[in-house]
């Protein structure tokens, strides 16, 4: 999932290792960690919330997930290599590419293409070339203009589907609990802004998703440009939200108002009768 397009990420590309029939995941693990030393990556500590394992060189990245289970289920490795700093792959990185699939290659740790079984998982693989030309063969088959018209179509929808059912029920079921009108807006604001929307991206060639801000915070902590996309997108949503909460209890407490002055007096007497009556106190 590292890597993205049109700029707004690290470019990435993903070499697709076979575990040998003699190796387990560990040993190929391992042997992957000695070439990578060798070539002069650093070890990372181990990233627990990312459940991944990284080796930087100057600018240039490789990481792995141990734990992931597709690697498990086909006896692949997916090693992410991405550079960082640039839209696209430099003619650096994708000699530093060549490089690492030789060296892996000389220990017996064949890549292999992308195939059915890794799209059927999510998985994909693919080489910085590749990367680039999909980069640069985006303008000419999705004009910008017609990329911005898609991104507000699939805004809408979202905002249709998602976000309109959310702010009409949200203030109902609210309302049954006897609770002040602050609190009322603030959880309605909190509700709702869980469902801001959010980019994700399963490879950085697409297509790309609208989700819920939970789920696409698990996917921008793979791609830290777009944890600026899902920032805006909450406080718009927020935003938002405090109108519409400001407008639907502030009406419903003008109606309180209205309904409780046309109430008839618990005596059961006139505003006019009990105006002469105080006058009459009065003197």
């Amino acid at each position: 999932m590292l890597g993205g397009t049109s700029g707004t990420e690290l470019p990435g590309a993903v070499i697709k290792v076979k575990v040998p029939s003699n190796y387990n995941l560990e040993t190929t693990f391992i042997t992957i960690e000695n070439v990578l030393l060798e070539q002069g990556y650093a070890k990372q500590p181990y990233d627990d919330w990312l459940t991944q394992q990284a080796y930087i060189k100057s600018n240039f990245e490789v990481a792995y997930d141990p734990f992931d289970e597709p690697q498990q289920e086909l006896m692949v490795v997916y090693l992410h290599f991405y550079e960082g700093e640039a839209s696209q792959f430099s003619s650096e990185g994708i000699q530093e590419y060549a490089k690492l699939e030789e060296a892996l290659d000389i220990v017996g740790l064949k890549s292999v293409a992308e195939d059915q079984a890794d799209r059927d998982h999510a998985r994909w693989a693919a080489t910085p070339q590749m990367f680039n030309d999909r980069h640069n063969s985006l303008p000419m088959f999705i004009p910008r203009i017609a990329g911005v018209l898609i991104g507000i179509a699939a805004l809408l929808l979202y905002g249709a589907i998602i976000l309109y059912p959310a702010f009409s029920i949200t203030p109902k079921i609210i309302n049954y609990f006897r609770i002040p009108i602050t609190i009322k807006r603030a959880i309605f604001v909190l509700m709702c802004s869980l469902l801001a929307p959010g980019l994700i991206l399963l490879t950085p060639f697409g297509p790309p998703f609208l989700a819920p801000l939970p789920i696409a915070f698990l996917f921008a902590l793979l791609a830290p440009p777009l944890l600026i996309l899902l920032a805006i997108s909450f406080v718009v949503v927020v935003i938002i939200a405090f109108i519409v909460s400001m407008r639907i209890w502030r009406s419903d407490e003008k109606q309180a108002i209205t309904q409780q002055s046309l109430l008839p007096s618990t005596t059961g007497e006139s505003d006019y009768e009990q105006n002469s009556k105080s006058k009459k106190d009065a003197n």
